[in-house]
């Protein structure tokens, strides 16, 4: 399949996504769809609004994050969210083996995320839906 893996789909990559689904989504479905999708795409643009104002956040992401031999490192608000959003997924695990760059974006962001950020998933459910050839030229023949 031909989506995105986890880090594009939580960027403006749902953005395009859920407007190529406006495009060429049947009427009908678009109705009952489109509002849901439209959800998760605002709530995951406003994921950004959740890193507080202190050492690394800037205009346009988080700067000098710490990196390895001590340089710093810059992140848009894309890879950020991405970034954020993958390691609020994966914190059932451990933080033991993040850099110090991860732990830095974690610290910088409230973890609180917006209503409705779930619905990003019901996003790229459709997409596949709506291009089942996409997967089934995937699918192994028996």
């Amino acid at each position: 399949m031909r989506l995105p893996g986890f880090s594009t789909a939580v960027t403006l990559t749902a953005r395009r996504a859920y407007e190529w689904l406006d495009q060429h989504l049947p009427a009908d479905v678009a109705a009952v769809a489109l509002p849901v999708c439209h959800r998760g795409v605002e709530a995951l643009e406003h994921v950004k609004d959740g890193f507080a104002p202190g050492r690394y956040v800037g205009p346009n992401g988080l700067v000098g994050l710490p990196g390895k031999n001590g340089q710093t490192i810059d992140r848009s608000w894309d890879t950020a969210t991405a970034g954020y959003l993958r390691l609020d997924r994966n914190s059932a695990h451990s933080f033991m083996n993040h850099s110090p760059e991860d732990k830095a974006v974690l610290l910088s962001h409230t973890g609180q995320l917006p209503r409705g950020l779930a619905n990003i998933a019901l996003l790229w459910l459709i997409r596949l839906l709506a291009e089942p050839q996409q997967l089934a030229a995937k699918m192994p023949t028996v």
